[in-house]
């Protein structure tokens, strides 16, 4: 087909929907070895410019030599990111040709397809195959369900670290929120941490979708509850775990449990969907059982790169319905490095000699100092000190061994990171965090490491001087803003260039920037 633009153009295959261009879909010959599927890409790229008015209708581009790639249409970036779609047991161009079925094309334009805004510039995201898949399994169980086809009411998606968990959940939140069946419902995506709950508030309002409501108090909590005499709110809503504290529902609970027994509450309602982020993560203990109380009645979906199976803490037993369910969907590790999602991990030991703990020498330093100790007393000494031994304490906090390190995380910073990526220290304790700023800081600029983590006044003098520090420094008394706006800091500008944590940002934070880090943990 020949268009007209600044020049005249002519398109291999053009996909039509009721007369309007939806696809543009260009090949290029396996058998020519000077060109390839790259070569169909840049072609559908400068297509748009030459003929900007056929590219304000067609959303999609497929760039096919012996590969298919797609991706969304955006003439405004010289530059976009393509995908490949993959259909069990098929190869790449027949999996290209399953994509573009008419039920499945038709939900991609409405259900998968969005207008984002990212660090102030406007582009376009569009699901990859395992988000696709996933989020319309999650669908057809809760649809199923309503339907009375189905009575599992839950479901595990194991998905490996950096599949876009966030936007899989995004994605069948919103398709749920506007299917009928559904009536108006209420949504919630549970996390366990703020940094969680600020990362989806962002991805979603980066997004042309239903803006989510932040439950932010426990008192917030109680009023949503309350809500249209105990029904609660309808809509999207995002909350920490830790809101559904017991104690302090304990009345607003006891009315719904009473009211639930002659009319309709969120206890019993059907059109409740909960996504929970991380669900490997507080899903066994009594928070999680208060809020499951709470929510009785509603659909649960755990998204986990990590599930684990141990007594007491089993994520399939807690979203799946074992033996003949594991997970309701599953993309492991190997399916993202082949898809190029997840790079393989190049893992460097360093001062093996110096600084890794040696328990035959631990043994022997022990044996020497009790030899020192009154025999009648030495046996009772010994099985005390052992019971007590902390390996934090005794290795992970030694300045001395920190020194030594945190020169040689320097140095190889300078060597082979500074200017081309950012890092992250993982230290074994908080203690350890402090003293590693402290010795870094000798050996780079101040300005490029940063402390991430909270703050209690339990902790030891040099660390709330530090927050204090932190404080001074930002002309703020909040220290979760000022970690927040460091956080952003490291993602967009040029510092921090390091950053020293413990347990924060080691899931879920998502830093491609971030391609370094120096692990210092017991194992």
């Amino acid at each position: 087909v020949y268009y007209q633009g600044k020049d005249r153009i002519r398109t291999d295959i053009i996909l039509y929907v009721n007369g309007i261009p939806l696809v543009d879909i260009e090949c290029k010959n396996p058998a020519n070895i000077s060109e390839s599927w790259f070569n169909a890409y840049k072609q559908i790229k400068d297509y748009e410019r030459i003929v900007p008015e056929l590219y304000k209708y067609i959303q999609i581009g497929v760039a096919a030599e012996s590969q298919a790639r797609y991706f969304p249409i955006v003439p405004w970036q010289e530059e976009v990111r393509t995908h490949e779609w993959r259909d069990e047991g098929k190869d790449s161009l027949d999996s290209t040709i399953e994509m573009f079925f008419r039920d499945t094309l038709l939900d991609l334009i409405k259900n998968f397809l969005f207008f984002r805004v990212e660090f102030g510039n406007a582009t376009k995201v569009i699901t990859r195959y395992m988000q696709y898949r996933a989020a319309n399994r999650m669908v057809e169980r809760v649809i199923g369900n309503l339907k009375g086809e189905e009575e599992k009411n839950r479901g595990l998606i194991w998905h490996w670290q950096g599949s876009g968990k966030t936007l899989t959940m995004i994605f069948a939140a919103n398709k749920l929120y506007y299917m009928r069946e559904l009536e108006n419902p209420t949504i919630f995506f549970i996390v366990d941490r703020i940094e969680l709950e600020d990362q989806l508030y962002k991805e979603f309002y980066s997004l042309d979708l239903v803006a989510p409501e932040i439950i932010d108090t426990v008192w917030e909590l109680k009023e949503f509850l309350k809500f249209d005499d105990y029904r609660s709110k309808r809509g999207v809503f995002i909350i920490l775990i830790h809101k559904f504290r017991k104690e302090e529902l304990k009345e607003v609970y006891g009315e719904l449990e009473k009211i639930s027994k002659r009319k309709e509450t969120i206890i019993n309602r059907r059109n409740v969907i909960a996504f929970v982020d991380e669900g490997h993560r507080t899903q066994y203990g009594l928070l999680a059982a208060q809020m499951k109380a709470v929510l009785k009645n509603a659909f649960f979906f755990a998204l986990t790169g990590t599930p684990i199976s141990k007594r007491g803490r089993d994520t399939y037993l807690e979203f799946s319905y074992p033996p003949e369910e594991s997970y309701l969907d599953k993309y492991f590790i190997t399916d993202s490095i082949k898809d190029g999602f997840t790079v393989k991990i190049a893992y460097q030991p360093r001062l093996e000699k110096d600084v890794h703990l040696n328990k035959d020498q631990l043994e022997t330093f022990l044996e020497t100092e009790l030899e020192e100790l009154p025999e009648e007393i030495r046996e009772d000494v010994e099985e005390r000190v052992k019971k007590r031994l902390n390996a934090i304490k005794l290795v992970l906090e030694n300045p001395f061994r920190i020194k030594t390190i945190a020169e040689d995380i320097a140095k190889h910073f300078k060597d082979n990171v500074d200017g081309k990526f950012k890092a992250m220290v993982v230290a074994g304790s908080r203690n350890a965090c402090e003293i590693y700023k402290r010795e870094l800081d000798k050996h780079l600029p101040k300005e490029y490491s940063e402390i991430e983590m909270t703050y209690t006044k339990r902790d030891k003098p040099e660390m709330l001087q530090y927050a204090a520090e932190k404080r001074v420094r930002y002309g703020s008394k909040d220290i979760d803003d000022i970690r927040k706006d460091e956080i952003e800091k490291f993602k967009e500008e040029e510092f921090p260039k390091i950053l020293i944590v413990t347990d924060m940002l080691l899931t879920g934070f998502d830093a491609p920037i971030l391609q370094v880090m120096y692990l210092d943990l017991s194992l």
